[in-house]
């Protein structure tokens, strides 16, 4: 009995031996764990910083904004490393290390943006930084639910699965110890103890990372049909937690009819597809009455059938985000500083209303396009906050007094269109009439009375017309026609301005062809001394002889080459040939007082590289520049847009003669002329043929004449044809003329026979 008694403690001790090394490989197993939880606080630290870190961004505060990402970061590198910290072996499930590597890209994006956003240079406006980073931001946010997700399913899982087992181990020895003596399974019992604080602990941890989640957290068991909501949930949505009853209505009926049906379709998918997870987008009823968006995640458990058990998720309220969205939704769609349609929705209702004009043949409409004058000065002025006032206070009118049904955009600047509808277009036009009476009248704005009138291009509706580019390209080129007509005008499009756009855009096309030039010739025409009929110089033309379309005159093609940027290849080649012309004069006929004024564009002035090679020329011709007159209009000196007034003190101080060409045709006064560096004042034409036929001109001519003399300013009458104006000039004591009265624009060979001419005694001198 006793050997049977001993083999029955040995067999006990043996297998008491066994169940207390069972339990320490369970110890250790869920002490390798225990990091589990400290991920998932972490995580859920870091989704708070990270949501705090978009809210900042919109609200604009830079300073806040520093310190949250600084935190961020370094909570985003505990998470990442949080089990090397821990002195823990590193997370082993697959799918938790790929979330954890495409983490980090997204935190190098949101970084990216938030420095960006923060720099005061970078490549980036605010704006764009501020949607690089709530376009990542939610994409993190996502991938951290689903780390803590994971975390906290691996988790309970493996907490289940030992304490079962341990659970049966503890029986086992707590029956070995009713077997055997207390005293020698003490050490098991207090063992056994020290295991079910670490699970009580557990449990704990996990209870307060799911209370300090900002999202609500639910678990539906599909077997029992109950379903568990967080009290977060019931704060997010204004009530109490003891509204829910632990069954599936807690969260279904909640859910807005709208959003409803489609919640329960995904939801029937995911737990008939294993390979399917739910994420969907609901909207739930507040308590208030409002509604409020969520971003709904789950992840089911399956039984060895693969039948679905159990759904585990979160409810992230994105309330925020979506109203964000709606707001960069509508700043796609409208002008920020008006509030007017923007370029794109403007044409996309321009393209409604001609898809609709089948439908209906009674309404009739047009677009109309509006540029308003002298918002440059204004802004230069009175700076850009009176100017952005103007344009607030232009789509206020706009808005106050056109038809209800008009639309009204601001494509940019001063630059605004309108989609006008009505029974007619009579009635259309009188509604651009009015228009314009109430767009003259002045602005008060900020201490300041502004006057700034439009010039309006209307097109009306035609078959032809299939696209909204073809109505604002149309309207575009007939707003240019209004301008062109003077301020505050009208033109309805036409179809002659549209070939007189095409030519233009034919003449542009060849003047911007690098051999253009080939087809041009440099013309010379004679300056005269009106003292003694001596012949003091020539100014350089150019000629187009183009060919197909011919000689193109300088009126036509000039504008082009100046608004298209030809006008710098043009010009440069014109003073090349000017200067080897009077180089060959010079060495041929000795004319070394011979002058040559060549015409200059603005666009010349401003334009570094042209400044630095009459600099050039000028050092290393230092005699013959001061034979060079280089002429430039009267509109481009006193243009408003940029002053180039210092650059031509700067071109005169190398020895150039300066002259104003087409005097009397710009803005500026008598009065102004000595604060511009010039040295002779050409009178424009139209002064010189008005003076047979009425008396004013005259009048002006000879105040031109004496001021000009009082300001040591030499003077050159332009366009004389008759000898009728050359006895009027010659009595105002005018000192220089050309026209066609002396010679008409001449080509090297027939300029270089005028030049033998005039050196010849024989000929006959113009009377003094």
């Amino acid at each position: 009995m006793r050997h049977i008694r001993k083999w029955y403690i040995i067999g006990l001790t043996c297998i008491a031996l066994l169940t207390v090394t069972g339990q320490g490989i369970i110890h250790g197993m869920i002490t390798s764990d225990s990091g589990r939880s400290h991920v998932i606080n972490l995580a859920g630290r870091q989704r708070m910083l990270s949501q705090m870190l978009a809210k900042q961004v919109l609200a604009g505060e830079d300073h806040a904004l520093r310190v949250t990402l600084d935190t961020w970061t370094e909570a985003h590198d505990g998470l990442i490393h949080g089990s090397e910290s821990l002195g823990l072996p590193p997370t082993r499930e697959p799918h938790i290390r790929d979330m954890y590597t495409r983490l980090d890209p997204l935190l190098l994006a949101i970084q990216q943006a938030a420095e960006d956003y923060l720099s005061p240079i970078n490549d980036l406006s605010k704006e764009q930084a501020q949607n690089k980073i709530l376009q990542a931001e939610p994409l993190y946010l996502e991938l951290m639910n689903k780390i803590v997700f994971a975390k906290s399913e691996v988790g309970q899982q493996r907490t289940a699965t030992l304490k079962n087992i341990e659970l049966f181990l503890g029986a086992i020895t707590l029956l070995i110890l009713l077997l055997e003596a207390l005293l020698i399974f003490e050490p098991l019992v207090r063992q056994l103890k020290r295991n079910w604080v670490v699970l009580e602990d557990k449990e704990k941890r996990f209870r307060l990372a799911v209370a300090g989640s900002k999202d609500a957290i639910w678990d539906w068991d599909l077997d029992k049909n109950q379903l568990y909501m967080s009290p977060r949930l019931a704060e997010l949505l204004g009530e109490s937690p003891d509204a829910f009853q632990g069954v599936p209505d807690d969260l279904t009926k909640r859910i807005s009819s709208q959003y409803l049906p489609g919640f329960q379709s995904e939801l029937t998918q995911v737990l008939a597809d294993p390979n399917l997870s739910l994420e969907t987008e609901i909207v739930l009823n507040h308590a208030d009455g409002s509604q409020r968006w969520f971003l709904c995640r789950a992840a089911e458990d399956r039984d060895e059938q693969g039948r679905a058990t159990r759904l585990v998720g979160s409810l992230a309220d994105i309330t925020s985000f979506k109203r964000t969205q709606e707001r960069l939704k509508r700043l796609a769609e409208l002008d920020e500083l008006t509030g007017l349609a923007n370029r794109k929705s403007f044409t996309d209702a321009v393209e409604l209303t001609i898809a609709r004009r089948a439908s209906s043949p009674d309404t009739s409409f047009a677009v109309a396009f509006l540029d308003f004058d002298r918002f440059k000065l204004i802004n230069d002025s009175l700076g850009h906050a009176v100017g952005d006032a103007l344009h607030i206070s232009i789509a206020d009118r706009l808005h106050d007094s056109l038809p209800n049904n008009t639309m009204t955009a601001r494509f940019g600047g001063d630059e605004f269109a309108l989609l006008l509808t009505a029974d007619s277009i009579d009635t259309i036009k009188n509604t651009i009439n009015e228009l314009m009476k109430t767009m003259s009248a002045p602005h008060n704005l900020k201490g300041h009375t502004i006057v700034s009138t439009a010039s309006i291009g209307l097109v009306l509706d035609d078959a032809r017309y299939q696209t909204a580019g073809d109505m604002l390209r149309d309207a575009d080129t007939a707003m240019y026609e209004a301008k062109a007509a003077g301020r505050a005008q009208t033109a309805v499009f036409d179809t002659r301005m549209h070939e007189q756009a095409v030519a233009r855009q034919d003449i542009e096309r060849d003047l911007l062809d690098p051999e253009v030039t080939s087809q041009m010739q440099v013309a010379y025409q004679p300056v005269i001394s009106l003292v003694d009929g001596s012949i003091k110089g020539f100014e350089s033309l150019v000629r187009w002889h183009h060919p197909q379309r011919g000689i193109i005159s300088p009126a036509e093609f000039i504008p082009i080459a100046e608004e298209s940027g030809a006008i710098l290849s043009i010009g440069t080649w014109v003073f090349e040939q000017t200067l080897r012309q009077l180089s060959i004069w010079d060495n041929s006929l000795g004319t070394q007082s011979l002058t040559i004024a060549i015409n200059l564009s603005r666009k010349q002035v401003l334009r570094n590289e042209f400044v630095r090679f009459l600099a050039n020329y000028a050092e290393a011709n230092p005699e013959r520049v001061k034979r060079i007159t280089l002429e430039i209009t009267e509109t481009a000196i006193i243009d408003e847009r940029v002053d180039i007034v210092p650059t031509l003190k700067r071109i005169r101080s190398m020895g150039y003669q300066l002259a104003m060409d087409d005097f009397g045709t710009g803005y500026s006064s008598l009065s102004c002329l000595n604060k511009y560096p010039i040295d002779t004042l050409k009178i424009d034409r139209s002064f010189i043929m008005g003076m047979e036929s009425q008396r004013e001109f005259t009048a002006v001519v000879s105040a031109i004449v004496s001021l000009a003399h009082a300001l040591n300013l030499e003077l050159v009458a332009e366009g004389v044809e008759s000898d009728s104006q050359l006895a009027q000039l010659q009595a105002m004591d005018c000192d220089h003329a050309q026209g066609y009265l002396f010679s008409k624009p001449l080509t090297n060979a027939e300029a270089t026979d005028y030049l033998n001419q005039k050196n010849n005694p024989g000929q006959t001198q113009v009377a003094a």
